[in-house]
């Protein structure tokens, strides 16, 4: 079977362009040059960073990667990434490692604030502590500039989670990627949530032109691409087959039923991000786990689980018997769906009918949605015949939805 995430983006053609983006920018920039990879969250930002160290080390950069969301307790940023530089060069050269240690302990000890009481004692240390710093920055970033100069490729450093950190340690980090960092064939990946950026630094200077702002730091722009929905429904069709393993209930042409409705489902409302997809298949691997055979149950929990994890206020009215059949009609588009896809409409419709079944109005919304995709055989009769059985089917799927998505009250 087919890994999610290897098959979540065509990873190979963008990794080309990453790896072209990366030498153009080293050759471009007098100092460092920093790529900004963009995607909203949930959209698998940090396993491509994960996946893209196999390109590097298999195209022979350097390179190390940092999780700033892990570094946000610190006062500053400078110490997180002096720290892997030193970390760094403790497995590859050791003389470098030697020097940056010792040099590094003068910025780490101002930063910090660790002995400053007690050793500025007056403005002449504060003084001479300056010029310490100083000196000690020069001197590091001519011994990494010195390094990085004669590799024959750009040395390059992933950063990951700035976009999870706090706004002021997230614009402090950018800052001292160019104050501290701008070394020329040091190439950053700020692999962030641009957006989310945005928010962390007009949390810190108000309302700012943030493109103008972020032009200075990053000197080139790419997005992550979005996934591929094909290859995405073919891991989650994979996935599901496992799940349904789960349910006592051993009938092939049940399961394809259901596999089919969360495959439409999933596709139609666009449910498509790493984080959403693993939410989803994990919401319904513990329902499973329950035993609850009955496959309108089954499927009706499907859609349910799915709906929650849209909109979260939809299950909370239904909940409160605020969601009614005609409501849920409204979240589909009739005319945009395929003709193809109509069995599995009049099923996921009919199931939620039988949840949501309240009044007149639900069997005639069901009746009209049936007679678009081609049903015009439907009695209103017919459909009364399962009301004796609404109250108990809709109490016990209530208190399974409950259990799941984790309501105390339903």
């Amino acid at each position: 079977m087919q890994n999610i995430e290897s098959t979540y983006i065509n990873r190979n053609q963008f990794s080309e362009t990453l790896l072209y983006a990366i030498n153009l920018e080293a050759i471009m920039n007098e100092g460092c040059a920093v790529i900004s990879l963009n995607a909203k969250f949930g959209m698998g930002k940090t396993f491509f960073l994960q996946k893209f160290q196999e390109d590097l080390k298999k195209n022979e950069f350097e390179y190390f990667s940092i999780d700033a969301w892990k570094s946000d307790f610190y006062n500053s940023p400078i110490i997180a990434i002096l720290a892997e530089f030193i970390a760094y060069f403790d497995t590859k050269n050791q003389e470098i490692f030697e020097k940056i240690k010792n040099i590094c302990n003068i910025i780490i000890k101002c930063q910090t604030g660790i002995d400053l009481k007690e050793s500025l004692t007056n403005k002449n240390d504060l003084f001479e502590e300056y010029k310490n710093i100083t000196k000690s920055t020069k001197e590091i970033k001519e011994i990494i500039a010195k390094y990085v100069a004669e590799l024959t490729k750009p040395f390059v450093i992933l950063i990951d989670e700035l976009d999870r950190t706090r706004p002021t340690y997230a614009v402090e980090f950018l800052e001292a990627l160019k104050h501290f960092f701008d070394i020329k064939n040091i190439v950053f990946i700020l692999a962030i949530n641009k957006d989310q950026l945005k928010q962390s630094t007009k949390c810190l200077y108000g309302d700012i032109d943030f493109d103008e702002y972020y032009r200075k730091f990053a000197t080139y722009n790419i997005s992550l691409p979005r996934i591929n929905n094909q290859e995405s429904l073919n891991y989650i069709s994979n996935k599901t087959q496992e799940i349904l393993k789960l349910i006592t209930i051993k009938n092939s042409k049940f399961n394809i039923e259901i596999e089919k409705s969360i495959l439409f489902l999933i596709e139609y409302f666009d449910f498509f991000s790493f984080r959403q997809i693993n939410e989803y298949l994990r919401f319904l691997a513990y329902f499973f786990q329950t035993k609850h055979t009955n496959t309108v149950d089954i499927n009706i929990i499907c859609i349910v689980i799915l709906l929650h994890l849209k909109d979260h206020n939809i299950t909370e009215k239904i909940s409160k018997q605020q969601y009614f059949f005609t409501d849920f009609a409204k979240l589909f588009d009739i005319n945009k769906c395929d003709k193809k896809d109509y069995e599995i409409l009049y099923s996921i419709f009919y199931n939620m009918l039988m949840f949501l079944l309240e009044n007149e109005k639900d069997l005639d919304s069901f009746i009209e949605i049936a007679s678009k995709i081609g049903i015009n055989d439907i009695k209103k009769s017919d459909l009364n015949q399962y009301e004796h059985i609404k109250i108990a089917r809709r109490t016990r799927l209530k208190q399974m939805a409950c259990d799941i998505l984790g309501f105390e009250n339903w």
